[in-house]
């Protein structure tokens, strides 16, 4: 799945680099003046302390400058990416697609039996089953598949460089692995896949995929595509 990876550490490397480097700095420092080859005046230790400071404001910025464009572009219950995120994507793969570099297929996703698990159960379960579903999805697509939650207890999946054969044998792939989880209790999913074509735009994508999603729910658990 396309996203992220390895945030945490990238999150704070330039940060944790940032302090070492000061740290020797000062420990160099302290080892010259200690062994007296070195007798720096006060503006050169002024100088020292507020490039360090800088370095140190600098990494704290860069981390908090990261840390905004995660949460505008993921999701923070599931960790995939949001609405927004998609749209960015799917603007991106149909400019792809109407150049004629590859084929692309986009499904939509609806979790069955959802809100009766939100009432039974409540919600504390019912964001456990989103995020053991999100899991498998992640799981289960490729490195170049984009996967994210649309919002509530619908998904969208983008298969770049794909035709809609090997879209639905993923697709029917994780219906079935989400019907025989034991952590996604008695929720199933419905999906709708669709085959990009290259008049669309991403108002109609959206469009046609949700007919094809509203097809699948009425007999639930199930898988319905336009080629």
């Amino acid at each position: 799945m396309y996203i992220y990876t390895n945030k945490i550490f990238h999150k704070h490397t330039s940060l944790i680099f940032t302090l070492l480097g000061a740290a020797s700095a000062s420990i160099a420092f302290l080892i010259q003046r200690l062994s007296e080859t070195y007798y720096p005046s006060m503006r050169d230790v002024v100088v020292y302390f507020a490039i360090v400071l800088f370095a140190i404001f600098g990494a704290i910025i860069g981390k908090m400058i990261y840390e905004l464009h995660y949460m505008a572009m993921f999701d923070f219950l599931t960790k995939l990416g949001n609405r927004w995120y998609f749209n960015i994507r799917l603007t991106q793969e149909i400019e792809r697609n109407r150049r004629g570099c590859y084929s692309v297929c986009v499904a939509a996703i609806d979790v069955d039996n959802f809100k009766q698990i939100n009432d039974q159960l409540g919600h504390y379960a019912g964001d456990a089953v989103l995020v053991n579903i999100s899991n498998i999805f992640r799981k289960y697509t490729r490195n170049l598949d984009v996967v994210a939650r649309w919002g509530g207890d619908e998904f969208v999946i983008i298969f770049p460089d794909t035709d809609i054969r090997s879209s639905l044998e993923i697709t029917n792939k994780l219906k079935d692995v989400v019907l025989e989880s034991e952590e996604c209790g008695i929720a199933t999913v419905s999906i709708g896949v669709v085959a990009i074509d290259r008049d669309w735009d991403k108002k109609q994508v959206i469009r046609e995929v949700d007919l094809m999603l509203r097809a699948a729910k009425k007999t639930k658990n199930s898988v319905v595509s336009l080629a």
